[in-house]
């Protein structure tokens, strides 16, 4: 949103009228003047309640909220509880705040990018930091409407307080955050309009990148989230032009529910290259450079997973990688079938077939390995 006229480029709440913002983000909107994202003032009462006011511009002051301190005109009353008020700009006082400190009461905690100002100090309720570490803007990450999702190592991530008390009558402290989702997940709640926590993505494109495929899938995932597959991408194969790295750990691609299963093949560089926990299942690797390369301490869990006919080797483990592996058949490739590079790698096949790889052992173990094989055929390597 913009306004032309002098504020609130979001939200302009003016002459004694009462607003409550519950999980709302507030973001990209520009006044000419004051209050990029929200201006409040002339006796009005604003209450912002686990909201992220990100990247909103004004032309003077408070790019982010602006409350008003006139005191001739009433001022506004402004309320912040667990909120983000974060990355706005403006080319007067206060960058994400300009308010009078009296005029602003803080509940729980609140995150600001940049103080300077704002009227306020750091202090109780108020926390500080220049790299919030939020994803960008998008309807991807669950529910009706666009947000911004904390990143796994984002400062809002468990830093809220709960319980609040004192709000308005007429504001319920929120059990789910703006997707819908729980609202209290890990330690204690996230600030901000959205709590970080796993959840389901689901794949609807066998095309390298763009919206719906793996690849793009994999960038916006969240820590401990679940990858899966719709149901008309059966038997289909997804063919890459670079590896697939995940970018946050703890995630799982299952294609478990399809009948005929979904394969991943690049021919020019392996299909996947791990350098963070991760889990496989119903997955088959073939036709590719390279299969699969856990890098320096990664780990990685396959379930029911094929690598198969790779020409410059299956599974290859790097130092100190630690690699499960039950109900999966490695055969075909070239190289190897799998291979350990040394460190203290460990290694466990269970249920496994490792069959028919060319030019060295079917499994190569070198340095201090600790290798588990149960209820495992290797043959014709």
């Amino acid at each position: 949103n913009r306004t032309e006229r002098s504020h609130g480029g979001g939200l302009y709440n003016v002459n004694g009228a009462s607003a409550s913002l519950v999980n709302c983000t507030v973001e990209n909107n520009t006044a000419a003047e004051h209050g990029g994202g929200l201006w409040n003032g002339n006796t009005a009462t604003m209450t912002v309640v686990h909201c992220t006011v990100m990247s909103n511009t004004a032309g003077k002051d408070g790019g982010g909220i602006h409350n008003d301190p006139n005191a001739l005109d009433g001022t506004g009353s402004l309320t912040l509880v667990n909120s983000i008020v974060a990355g706005s700009n403006n080319p007067g006082k206060g960058t994400d705040l300009f308010a009078a400190t009296s005029d602003v009461t803080r509940k729980g905690n609140n995150l600001f990018s940049d103080l300077d100002n704002s009227g306020l100090s750091p202090g109780p309720g108020i926390l500080v930091e220049s790299l919030v570490d939020l994803a960008p803007l998008s309807d991807r990450y669950g529910g009706p409407t666009e947000i911004r999702l904390p990143l796994t190592n984002s400062p809002v991530v468990d830093a809220g307080i709960t319980p609040i008390t004192g709000l308005p009558a007429d504001i319920v402290f929120p059990i789910t955050d703006q997707r819908g989702l729980a609202r209290e997940h890990g330690a204690t709640v996230d600030l901000g309009a959205v709590e970080l926590q796993p959840i389901t993505h689901t794949v609807t494109s066998i095309s390298d990148a763009g919206t719906g495929s793996l690849r793009d899938t994999m960038e916006i995932v969240s820590e401990g989230s679940t990858i899966d597959f719709a149901p008309s991408l059966t038997g289909a194969t997804i063919t890459l032009t670079g590896s697939l790295r995940p970018a946050v750990g703890k995630i799982t691609i299952d294609a478990s529910a399809l009948s005929e299963g979904i394969t991943i093949a690049c021919a020019n560089d392996r299909a996947f290259n791990i350098s963070q926990p991760l889990t496989l299942q119903g997955l088959t690797v073939a036709d590719s450079r390279g299969g699969i390369l856990l890098r320096n301490g990664s780990e990685l869990t396959m379930e029911h997973c094929t690598v198969r006919d790779c020409s410059h080797g299956g599974v290859d483990l790097d130092t100190a990688a630690s690699l499960l592996m039950r109900n999966c058949t490695i055969t075909g490739n070239s190289l190897f079938g799998l291979k350990t590079r040394g460190g203290t790698t460990t290694l466990t096949l269970e249920n496994c077939t490792v069959a028919n790889n060319a030019d060295n052992p079917g499994l190569e173990l070198n340095g201090a390995v600790t290798a588990m094989l149960s209820h495992t055929t290797v043959y014709g390597n």
